[in-house]
């Protein structure tokens, strides 16, 4: 479809258009031939072609794309807008109430991520488990290794504002949504966020030193201009590269702001089998950030007080990124470790299918749930929205008093990086900084 037709369409000539475009937020990143910023706005209005909305009446969800292109950065951020809203729209006769041990053809829960006991007890208040003899709701989705529908818990499904009390298990959350005009590429794009965040997750909260990535005649120019100036101007950034267990590399840039206090070091993180482009999608999410974190600084957005006042998905962000705390960042820049583009390479493997993608990660002993959250509106844009549900991987938690410490898959990354015993008072004291 062509782009400009489609955002036009979406924006303008539908009769309840879902989407407003926002203000361009920042025209490039250095010089003017790096890259826009583009934000535009979901609007939600209550009951909406039939559907029933998760989120309060007339809120507003925001999605951001980053483009060397203008219209390519409005695309994405539409895009991201359309994720949103589907997250948070379904037909009520979708969902039905059931404990787990009376619903046969669920999802299995035995691996699903942990609150540590500390968090049960401490804060009961946003924490809980999962118990087989309570009724939760459920949607039907699809299970790729036994190729069967089967029901998924909602609050794993659908961002929820409200969950009830036999949810807590879970904290709602984004991750594992996109949205694409392909439906394969969209299931693909979703399977990667899972993984890039689990490394997010696994690398801030086991203090896990990655290898730097190299500068060299096998990246892109774009790679190597953007890094190469960002130290000429003093506002370095450097680029870890995380090999995994998947042979699907995540990228995690750090940039550093020797003379902003409030902003002095941010990060970005992308998972791809294409080196440069990951490279690039991690250095823009860098960017990203930066701009929204200083609109929130500008608008006097409150910084938190302490660790555990961070709960909002930027909270960790502003408080992490603060110049006194540059420290908390020495694990990742004081690594020794290097790592080339051809040491990527070797190691990756360029999935061709979104078949062979869920092949390999099965193969490797997890399971993934499908669930099209598409609404209707959606699809007469040609757009398909998908949700993806690994449960063995750990998820991003910006709520420093929720970070599914109980999980075991945290001990095990912890322990095959550190090679010792690593429990939960080694864990990283301070919150994610990652938004």
């Amino acid at each position: 479809m062509n782009p400009d037709k489609f955002i036009k369409r979406i924006t303008q000539d539908y009769l309840a258009p879902p989407l407003i475009l926002g203000e361009q937020l920042y025209p490039d990143f250095f010089s003017g031939d790096i890259g826009n910023i583009n934000q535009t706005y979901v609007t939600q209005n209550g009951q909406h072609n039939g559907s029933y909305v998760f989120v309060d009446n007339n809120s507003e969800l925001s999605g951001t794309g980053v483009s060397k292109d203008p219209k390519k950065a409005l695309l994405k951020a539409c895009m991201e807008g359309l994720e949103r809203y589907s997250s948070t729209v379904l037909d009520p006769k979708d969902i039905i109430f059931s404990s787990g041990k009376n619903l046969n053809n669920h999802m299995s829960m035995d691996n699903i991520p942990l609150f540590s006991q500390n968090e049960l007890t401490n804060y009961s208040n946003i924490t809980g488990q999962y118990q087989e003899n309570e009724e939760i709701r459920w949607v039907l989705g699809y299970s790729c290794r036994s190729k069967k529908r089967v029901f998924l818990p909602l609050v794993m499904a659908y961002f929820l504002q409200n969950r009830f009390e036999n949810e807590k298990f879970c904290l709602p959350i984004s991750t594992g949504v996109a949205a694409h005009f392909s439906r394969d590429e969209a299931i693909q794009r979703a399977i990667l966020e899972i993984i890039e965040r689990d490394v997010i997750s696994t690398v801030w909260l086991a203090n896990i030193a990655l290898p730097k990535l190299e500068l060299s005649s096998d990246l892109s120019r774009d790679v190597i201009e953007i890094i190469e100036n960002s130290y000429q101007i003093g506002r370095p950034i450097t680029v870890f590269v995380n090999l995994g267990e998947f042979s699907i590399p995540t990228f995690y840039a750090v940039k550093r702001n020797p003379d902003h206090f409030q902003l002095g070091t941010i990060v970005g993180c992308s998972t791809n089998s294409d080196i440069n482009q990951g490279i690039l999608k991690a250095i823009s999410e860098v960017f990203c950030v930066e701009i929204a974190l200083e609109n929130m600084i500008t608008q006097n957005d409150i910084v938190a007080k302490t660790p555990y006042d961070c709960i909002k998905i930027h909270d960790g962000a502003l408080y992490t990124g603060q110049s006194i705390y540059n420290f908390a960042f020495d694990f990742l820049l004081n690594s020794n470790d290097k790592i080339t583009y051809s040491d990527i390479n070797k190691h990756r493997i360029k999935f061709q299918t979104t078949k062979e993608l869920i092949d390999h990660l099965i193969s490797k002993g997890l399971d993934i749930y499908l669930r099209d959250l598409t609404t209707d509106d959606i699809r007469d844009f040609g757009v398909y929205v998908i949700r993806a549900i690994i449960p063995e991987l750990m998820p991003f938690s910006s709520v420093m008093k929720a970070r599914y410490l109980g999980s075991q898959r945290l001990y095990n990354v912890a322990n095959s990086y550190h090679k010792s015993s690593f429990c939960e008072e080694d864990v990283n004291p301070f919150p994610q900084p990652f938004a």
